[in-house]
């Protein structure tokens, strides 16, 4: 018997025979840890290309250019509230507004309700809305990820990035936070866009969680912090993505690829397996 565990070991990874894991999570180096660049997922180019003309009809009616609009939650001090899923509202319609487009919008299981109500409230484009927690149909995302002319993902969810990424399209990264508590090292190049909404409980929200993941680092484990920063640094230093409201380089590379066969491959290396099997 062989343990092989994915994502962030809870507990000390000497105890697992093969660790695989990604930057976010910050497990220390050793012999049995597979550190990859990007969160393994299962999206792949034909079921991208399969929904995507299934779905295209149903939204034949809304103007182009597309851009899909992943949402995800809170992470850590970031949170989703009403200011926040404004300002994605906002920030993603004036993208799709430049060019007289429209959105193509995606919650998760992870997204609150009251989110998507804000942010239907607020949109100034037409768009198509997916409620994850309301909807019986079909599952659009999928075939967002094949129709869409850019993306934006919120930057909490490092597989919906990784899955964007692999489209080779225009990828944005919206910031779940602002000024000093901002998820971006570096200020954006251009003006945030202003809105009317009240700031004081967005505020103390973000201070008080701010204090919370201090005093939380504090006692528990460092491997045990989750720290998204170094898959942003890796998307945006090879133009891979942006965050919302700046501008992509002239340069960019190849997009990310998916490390399931790099995986497979070493599990059945620990088994004794040759690999082809």
């Amino acid at each position: 018997t062989r343990l092989v565990f994915l994502g962030r070991p809870w507990m000390d990874p000497g105890r697992y025979d093969l660790v695989v894991t990604t930057p976010q999570y910050r497990v220390p180096p050793g012999p049995n840890v597979m550190e990859i660049d990007f969160p393994l997922h299962r999206v792949s180019a034909e079921a991208v290309a399969r929904e995507a003309e299934r779905w295209a009809p149903r939204l034949a009616h809304l103007p182009r250019p597309w851009f899909a609009v992943f949402i995800g939650a809170g992470i850590n001090r970031y949170t989703l509230d009403d200011r926040a899923a404004k300002r994605i509202a906002l920030e993603a319609g004036a993208l799709a507004a430049a060019g007289g487009g429209s959105l193509l919008i995606c919650g998760s299981y992870r997204t609150p309700p009251r989110a998507l109500q804000v942010i239907r409230e607020n949109l100034p484009v037409p768009a198509w809305i997916f409620d994850w927690h309301r909807s019986e149909g079909d599952n659009p995302y999928l075939a967002f990820l094949g129709l869409a002319d850019g993306i934006v993902v919120t930057g909490d969810s490092m597989t919906m990035l990784a899955e964007a990424c692999t489209t080779g399209k225009p990828v944005y990264i919206f910031d779940l936070g602002e000024g000093r508590f901002a998820m971006r090292e570096t200020p954006p190049q251009h003006p945030p866009i202003a809105i009317a909404h009240p700031w004081l409980m967005s505020a103390l929200r973000a201070r008080a969680m701010h204090l919370k993941v201090c005093v939380t680092n504090s006692i528990i484990p460092k491997r045990l912090h989750r720290d998204t920063r170094p898959i942003h640094r890796k998307l945006i230093a090879s133009g891979r993505a942006v965050w919302l409201g700046d501008d992509f380089p002239a340069e960019r590379s190849a997009p990310p690829g998916n490390d399931v066969a790099a995986v497979a491959a070493r599990v059945r290396r620990l088994m004794g397996l040759e690999p082809g099997r």
